[in-house]
């Protein structure tokens, strides 16, 4: 009853480690479609600016502002926007796709995904992080109910092995000599053979006395078994303390990315609007104008990738520590 008990409490452990990988996978997929949708409205955005700036070369050119070339040139930056915007959207259907799979809806399901703002920045302790990582990680949970389950199963085999065993029986044969349906039944001298045999038998297997016995090798395969599962759990543990070392590490480095970039982010739009003024007052060129843009719009996705980075960065902390999902990672 006790192994029963072990594997059934051992396969829930890992049907609750499959279902946190299951939420923990879907969870960082809808943000990785947030991702890719905010990346298209930036280019989408870029395309939009291309254009206008199109219109404003074609405007200036024939008003013999500028020369065909500044036409030309606008054109192009426009026109090679739009495979980018492609590929993107490509990766957004592909993506969507494997969501609503993961979820097990149909094939086609359409989704209507809300926007998830940035949780709050919230301070790590690494070494308490590392102790609950340590106790509650399904990974080291699994093994040692898979442990204990060896345990178990090694000690019955013990006792099978070198517990004697006690039998008791009593047998007796009582045949009723009269008529059965005239005589009693209760009267004892009614009866033949009343008396019966007890027996009681003592018995020990000699099998598991012998160190190459089948019995004995199956109990030293256990042992080395046994052995080689405390020693993957020491290294497992420490490579999840390593683990979440790494992990809150690179949490606090796209928290300082992401102060910096804002500020990068303020200084680029603000460079791109100078550039644009001068670029309409004829004291720029497009091209000038084109890669302050490309400057704003990548500061701009940096700082869309760092949130990326700490909200994923804590969904996977959150798996390691074994705490519900939404504990660190939880919006404002």
């Amino acid at each position: 009853i006790r192994n029963l008990t072990l594997d059934y409490e051992a396969g829930l452990v890992t049907y609750d480690k499959a279902k946190a990988q299951l939420e923990r996978d879907i969870r960082k997929s809808y943000l990785q479609l947030l991702l890719i949708k905010k990346n298209i409205k930036l280019m989408e955005d870029n395309l939009a600016n291309a254009n206008r700036r199109t219109a404003m070369a074609q405007a200036n050119y024939k008003a013999a502002l500028v020369p065909e070339l500044s036409v030309l040139q606008a054109q192009v930056a426009a026109e090679n926007l739009k495979p980018a915007i492609a590929d993107l959207r490509n990766a957004w259907e592909s993506a969507l796709a494997a969501l609503a799979m993961n979820l097990g809806l149909p094939s086609g399901t359409s989704l209507q995904l809300d926007d998830v703002s940035p949780p709050d920045f919230i301070p790590l302790d690494t070494a308490k992080l590392i102790s609950e990582a340590a106790q509650n990680k399904p990974e080291l949970q699994e093994l040692r109910r898979s442990i204990l389950l060896l345990q178990s199963n090694r000690k019955l085999v013990y006792e099978n092995t070198y517990t004697p065993t006690l039998s008791l029986a009593y047998t007796m044969d009582p045949t009723f000599q009269r008529d059965v349906w005239k005589d009693s039944w209760f009267d004892g001298n009614n009866w033949a053979q009343r008396s019966g045999m007890f027996r009681l038998t003592l018995g020990f297997r000699l099998n598991g006395l012998l160190p190459v016995s089948k019995e004995a090798l199956g109990l030293t395969e256990m042992d080395d078994n046994l052995q080689k599962l405390n020693i993957g759990l020491s290294q497992a543990i420490r490579g999840t303390e390593v683990d979440v070392y790494t992990q809150v590490l690179k949490l606090e480095k796209s928290q300082k990315s992401m102060e910096a970039q804002r500020l990068n982010v303020d200084l680029a739009q603000r460079a791109y609007q100078l550039t644009e003024e001068a670029y309409k007052a004829g004291l720029k060129d497009l091209l000038e104008v084109q890669n302050a843009e490309l400057e704003f719009q990548k500061a701009k996705l940096e700082v869309i990738k760092e949130q990326f980075n700490y909200m994923t960065g804590l969904i996977d902390l959150e798996y390691t520590i074994g705490v519900p999902f939404g504990t660190l990672s939880r919006s404002k």
